[in-house]
């Protein structure tokens, strides 16, 4: 039987999904252990109002601490809803600096300038994305200055051949096939 289904495997960067689970669960706890602490202040507070009040509220204790447990935990809910809006704005402003940064180095080798590189701070992310692509763009230079070596080979040999007698033009003529070769396999290296 085949399942009309198949689990994608993508992209996925395990210390930052580990750091994201992990401060989602320290905010869960945090919530919590604030959920508690509060509550049992209020609850310390209302015992003692009623201790002072020398009359007991006929009701069950729930319904006696109903309010105080509210309070507690819709106070909670709005300090981790802040935190974890702050904790998901950080983390967004750190992947968006850090891809735009990367866009422009990206738009330099584009246009050419395959000597800058795409520097990033150490707490920015994607920095193992952005070794590979400064790797890929050391390659990419080292075989371009390479294809112009002979380029300029070939333009040297052309200006020779221009200006030499006829029995020097065969050996110029051959030099510049060498070369032409030489590029042409130059070039066929890119598709690999």
């Amino acid at each position: 039987m085949t399942r009309g289904y198949r689990r994608r495997n993508y992209f996925i960067k395990k210390s930052f999904q580990s750091r994201f689970i992990l401060r989602f669960l320290l905010v869960s706890s945090l919530w919590s252990i604030l959920s508690i602490a509060l509550f049992n202040f209020l609850a310390y507070k209302k015992i003692d109002a009623i201790l002072f009040s020398m009359r007991l509220p006929a009701k069950n204790t729930g319904s006696i601490f109903f309010k105080e447990v509210l309070y507690a935990n819709i106070t909670a809910l709005i300090f981790i809803i802040l935190t974890f809006f702050l904790t998901a704005r950080g983390i967004h402003n750190k992947i968006v600096r850090s891809l735009f940064r990367i866009r422009v180095d990206i738009l330099r080798f584009a246009r050419g300038d395959l000597a800058s590189r795409i520097m990033l701070s150490q707490e920015d992310e994607f920095k193992d994305f952005a070794e590979t692509l400064n790797s890929m763009a050391v390659d990419l230079h080292h075989r371009f200055s390479d294809l112009k070596g002979h380029l300029e080979h070939i333009t040297e040999s052309v200006g020779k051949l221009r200006i030499s007698s006829e029995g020097d033009n065969r050996m110029h003529y051959e030099e510049i096939l060498k070369q032409l070769d030489t590029m042409e396999e130059k070039i066929r290296e890119f598709r690999k």
